[in-house]
């Protein structure tokens, strides 16, 4: 392995190291009395080098995406709660649509009896098989 590639290596997986805790966050921008409302996002970037791989004769290339999401919650009674959840993804490709819905969503939490929820989310196969996905 070239001394470059191997410096390149390193440098990578120390940034990606230091940025991986630092990517995402969430601040609660209030909370009082049963209510809460909380902010959170992450910013990406990747930067391809295609003139390294041999791949592609484009020189460099970054993608860039992010997210921007809002949790709520309310409390109605002791035992049960209001939520809703609200997230879009901002990406810089090329298709026409660069900013849309990612999950919007309102429901009810019955604490120990389960919640209710309906909007746009994930769909119920992906919880099933993210038990057993280990990548």
């Amino acid at each position: 392995m070239k001394k470059t590639n191997l410096v390149l290596a390193v440098a990578g997986a120390i940034v990606a190291l230091s940025t991986m805790a630092s990517s995402a966050h969430a601040a609660v921008v209030y909370d009082k009395d049963g209510n809460s409302l909380e902010v959170y996002g992450r910013v990406q970037s990747v930067l391809y080098s295609g003139k390294v791989s041999g791949v592609s004769n484009e020189e460099t290339s970054m993608s860039t995406s992010g997210r921007l999401g809002l949790n709520m919650r309310s409390a109605l009674t002791s035992d049960v709660a209001a939520f809703a959840n609200a997230e879009w993804e901002a990406a810089n490709g090329d298709s026409e649509e660069t900013f849309s819905a990612r999950y919007l969503f309102v429901g009810l939490d019955f604490g120990q009896f389960g919640l209710i929820k309906a909007g746009k989310f994930e769909p119920a196969m992906k919880y099933a098989i993210s038990q057993t996905d280990i990548f």
